[in-house]
């Protein structure tokens, strides 16, 4: 294994230990492990022992960033995604409630290789929420403007591009650019414009979408195994953003090798239709969910 690991915690330490042991079954060459400071001073303690989790760490070269202040969900991964790829070319980034597949790092070694020079690929991720027998080719991946969460990886320069500029994709050039691509459809603008303006505002609070909508604003494309390598736990009451269950997480599996390539750098239209069809009613759902938290949030201050 080539690249650095990245691991993101915040105040699961349990969640925590589960995905630093796969890690160290990967054995990467450098790991980076980054701990948001906790909310208030109840939080501490658990934040704390979070902390003493990564500080022990003996099996890799490791580093730490353990910040004092929290910056959330959004700017606390963008954070520590950015501090890992001031110190890497290109790396994989884990978050605590994202158990991978084995196949998952070699995977991501893979293609950050193939496609290091190829900056129509914006990022690698290792979630496939498309049932496998909906891709319309029999390659290990497909390529989707439906960006990744949770376990991926990208490039410095990618990120860098992302981070610079993504608060400069404004509604109308995000219009614009959505009719460039299979995301053409009204209502599927004006579901990811929504999006866009709910994390802006914080009613949502997530990286994961402005990253997707840039890539998406840019024709950018993620590479996705066609079997979903990443099994999701952090799915309830502690969780931030999904606290039911996901309808539309795959059961994880593991990939074969050598990977079979697709023959371009092109969208999957039948799965990327599947998702669309899915993941805008469901979006809709969590966007509402979110609003409404967010209402409950300003209420109790």
């Amino acid at each position: 294994m080539n690249a650095a690991v990245l691991v993101i915690g915040f105040n699961r330490p349990e969640h925590l230990i589960r995905v630093l042991e796969r890690v160290r079954e990967a054995d990467p060459p450098r790991v980076y492990v980054a701990i948001d400071g906790p909310r208030n001073e109840a939080e501490r303690a658990i934040v704390e022992a979070c902390r003493d989790v990564a500080r022990a760490i003996r099996w890799a070269p490791t580093e730490l960033r353990l910040r004092e202040s929290n910056l959330g969900c959004q700017e606390g991964v963008i954070d520590a995604v950015s501090w890992l790829l001031t110190k890497e070319p290109e790396g994989i980034v884990v978050e605590d409630d994202s158990v991978p597949d084995l196949s998952f790092f070699r995977f991501c070694d893979d293609l950050l290789t193939r496609y290091r020079d190829d900056r129509h690929v914006l990022a690698i991720s290792g979630e496939s929420r498309v049932p496998e027998h909906i891709s319309s080719s029999d390659s290990s991946y497909r390529f989707t403007y439906m960006g990744p969460a949770g376990a991926w990886a990208t490039w410095h320069d990618r990120w860098t591009a992302f981070a610079h500029n993504r608060r400069d994709v404004n509604p109308h050039k995000m219009y614009r650019g959505l009719a460039k691509t299979r995301h053409d459809a009204f209502l599927r603008r004006v579901h990811w414009i929504a999006l866009s303006f709910a994390n802006r505002t914080r009613v949502m609070d997530s990286w994961a979408y402005p990253f997707m909508i840039f890539g998406i604003t840019n024709q950018q494309l993620t590479a996705t195994p066609n079997v979903n390598l990443v099994a999701d736990h952090g799915i309830g009451n502690s969780a931030r953003h999904m606290q039911g269950a996901d309808p539309l997480h795959q059961d994880a599996g593991s990939l074969e090798f050598p990977l079979r390539h697709p023959p371009h750098v092109d969208v999957d239209g039948w799965a990327e239709q599947w998702s669309e069809n899915n993941e805008i009613g469901f979006g809709a759902q969590r966007l509402l969910q979110h609003g409404s938290n967010f209402v409950r949030r300003l209420a109790k201050r």
